[in-house]
């Protein structure tokens, strides 16, 4: 074959093949003309079929609206979303969007679906009357037969309310602690716990509070709410009880989080939570000593100590070890007298101590046990044991005269030691010693020479300081039979003092009081340093220093200088505490205490009710009225008074009448008449407060509350 000949066979088979694609595309249409418009058709028709919802809503809460799908068309259609809106005029399109959709599967020809979709409705909504609009194929995903019938209006209006009213002014929430670690705990034991603690810390007061959350790892729970529907008032405060019990090995973290309020009124408060699981058996506490024998004893004879030493022989860190406690310790007398091991982790290898001594409490034997434990870590328990024996013996162990200024004599304090043998006759002998056994003197005395068998004595003991600083001695009473019996007297003289002690101040919030002065003078101590004074206290920021000849200056002994303080309170009437502080270095530091009062300023109540519902009465037919007492129960006068409607969900229901309370200020305590009247010319429940107020005053509200037939 030719190369010309090999290039028209292959033109020719090109036209042929052509011209059979171009029959194989005409041929249906010749053939079935009708086909392709059915094909059309086979198209699915999403519609919606019925639309539900409640008939009135609040805006910036929740409603339920229940609404049935229904694909008309001859074919599935496909995944979808269900979209809904707000409309004043029944027009798709309209007014507010609601930001909530419904996810549709796929629905097949001529089935229907129904939903049950929660949608919050925007606080911002303005009040009145709305129809709800409800589409299907909302994002527009499907190919229908008929875009244009995807939407249903409800067939009768809704009615949106105003907005709850936002948390107070002011109001803030606070969770104490901010944080806490569980630290460490073993998987499987019992759960830790930990008590939070909620407060308004602002000046206003929150409304109820929801139930607390918890987010984060597991392993936390709330084991107690003492909080949810509680309201807090300023300051006020409400607990919550938390655990961890990690149900695995590592750092766990969570966070508790307190509401109220909701939309633009949210308050919340979140405390950071943390624990870390570990493995029960990897730390072990263990102890050389298994316990102790302390021998005969005389009874209220302190024996020497003996010091228990406890290690971590484990593979890791123990937990936090506990207060130790010695079980029966009370009824015997066994006592811890120092310990390095509580609040402690041990590391593997570390130690910690713990010391014991006995002052018998009775006679024969004598049992206790000693305990220390941590989680991880195990129990360590220590058996105590001694025999008591009858001899001279006192209840009191310590005397403590506290600061007592320098050249002056504290009262006396009374011990009343007593033999308690019951045949023998003691001799007895009474000293102090010590390095400051000059600074304490003893009074009048009844145990020397001898004190007969069962009886006791009395011995007074005062503290004189000659020198500023701590002081300590020891009374020891000497007795034959019984042994020596010790009683620790400590004291700490004060070179410093201030005068008056303490001042106490009234005012309303935002005055000033006048100025009250306190005298600090150095008794008997060498020259102080440069002094410094503060006002320190939760309340310091509500009294303020107005001349200080203090601050800077050095006090030469028997030398004087002296600060004025007043009282410039702030919020709600009640207590305020302070201190005023001066000190000097080298010296002393005097305190003194700053109370105040803030009084209530105006404020209104009504007898003999607090909220007022009028019942059922017949509308448009009749009405009913109350004659109400008005009372200013506050401190200072009240500013004319006004009284009028707010709140009303329905208006022109109920009516006031100031009469005798129209126009006029009311003293502290003084009181006023005036009336309300419900005449309902709705059917239905209805519902507004009376706002009563007043220049200078603290507003007060009565509920009322009524149903029109």
């Amino acid at each position: 074959m030719t190369t010309a000949q090999g290039v028209g066979r292959r033109r020719t088979t090109s036209r042929t093949t052509v011209s059979l694609l171009m029959l194989a595309v005409m041929l249906p249409a010749l053939a079935a003309p009708g086909q392709a418009s059915a094909a059309a058709k086979r198209q699915p028709d999403l519609t919606v079929a019925k639309v539900a919802a409640a008939p009135a809503v609040r805006a910036g809460t929740s409603m339920r609206i229940s609404t049935t799908l229904k694909n008309t068309g001859t074919k599935a259609a496909g995944a979808s979303l269900v979209g809904l809106s707000l409309s004043r005029d029944r027009k798709v399109g309209g007014d507010t969007g609601l930001a909530a959709t419904s996810k549709v599967t796929p629905l097949r020809p001529r089935k229907s679906v129904s939903r049950r979709i929660s949608v919050a409705i925007p606080a911002r909504t303005a009040a009145g009357s709305y129809y709800l609009i409800v589409c299907a194929d909302s994002s527009k995903k499907v190919r229908e037969r008929s875009e244009k019938n995807n939407c249903r209006v409800s067939t009768t209006p809704i009615r949106v309310t105003a907005s709850g009213p936002a948390a107070p002014s002011g109001g803030k929430l606070t969770l104490a602690p901010a944080t806490y670690d569980f630290q460490s705990v073993a998987i499987g034991s019992a759960p830790a716990q930990k008590t939070i603690t909620a407060t308004n810390t602002g000046t206003g007061s929150l409304p109820a509070l929801t139930s607390a959350a918890l987010t984060g790892d597991s392993g936390f729970a709330i084991v107690t709410d003492e909080c949810v529907g509680k309201t807090l008032g300023v300051d006020s405060a409400c607990n919550l009880v938390v655990s961890f019990g990690p149900a695995g090995p590592g750092t766990k973290a969570g966070s508790l989080t307190v509401r109220t309020g909701a939309g633009p009124g949210l308050v919340s408060a979140t405390a950071g939570l943390q624990g870390t699981g570990v493995d029960p058996l990897g730390a072990h506490l263990t102890s050389e000593l298994g316990g102790q024998e302390f021998g005969t004893v005389s009874q209220g004879v302190p024996t020497p100590t003996t010091t228990f030493t406890i290690s971590n022989d484990g593979t890791y860190e123990s937990g936090v070890i506990g207060e130790p406690a010695i079980e029966n310790g009370a009824a015997t007398g066994f006592k811890i007298v120092s310990q390095t091991c509580a609040g402690v982790r041990l590391d593997v290898g570390e130690s910690c101590t713990v010391s014991v001594n006995l002052e018998a409490r009775t006679h024969g034997p004598l049992y206790a046990k000693l305990w220390v434990s941590a989680a991880p870590g195990g129990d360590l328990g220590f058996v105590l044991t001694a025999t008591g024996r009858m001899g001279f013996l006192t209840w009191n162990s310590h005397l403590d005269f506290g600061t007592v200024a320098i050249g002056d004599q504290s009262g006396t304090q009374r011990i009343n030691p007593a033999n308690a043998t019951s045949d023998t006759q003691s001799d007895v002998s009474v000293t102090i010693s010590g390095p400051d056994a000059d600074q304490f003197q003893l009074g009048w005395q009844s145990c020397s020479p001898q004190v007969a068998p069962r009886q006791s004595c009395s011995i007074e003991v005062a503290f004189r300081p000659t020198s500023p600083g701590a002081k300590s001695a020891q009374l020891s009473l000497g007795s034959t039979p019984g042994g020596i019996v010790a009683i620790a007297l400590t004291g700490s003289g004060r070179p410093m003092t201030v005068a008056p002690t303490s001042r106490s101040f009234s005012a309303f919030a935002g005055e000033t009081t006048q100025a009250m002065s306190f005298t600090i003078t150095n008794l008997d101590a060498p020259t102080t340093g440069p002094l410094s004074s503060q006002l320190t206290g939760p309340d310091a920021a509500q009294f303020r220093i107005v001349s200080d000849g203090c601050s800077g200056a050095t006090l030469t002994t028997g030398s004087t200088c002296s600060v004025t303080v007043v009282f410039e309170p702030t919020g709600s009437h009640g207590g305020r505490s302070a201190a005023l502080v001066v000190s000097g270095l080298p010296g002393d530091t005097a305190t003194a205490s700053l109370a105040g009062t803030v009084r209530a300023p105006a404020m209104f109540s009504v007898v003999p009710f607090t909220s007022i519902n009028f019942g059922t009465v017949p509308a448009n037919l009749g009405y009913s009225e109350r004659t109400l007492l008005l009372r200013n129960t506050g401190e200072a006068p009240s500013g004319v008074l006004s009284l009028g409607l707010v709140g009303e969900n329905v208006p022109d229901q109920f009516f006031v009448y100031p009469d005798e309370c129209g126009g006029i200020a009311l003293a502290p305590n003084a009181t006023c008449l005036f009336r309300v009247r419900f005449d309902p010319s709705h059917v239905g429940s209805v519902s507004a407060s009376i706002a009563i107020t007043a220049p200078g005053a603290l507003t007060g509200l009565v509920p009322l509350s009524g149903v029109g037939s």
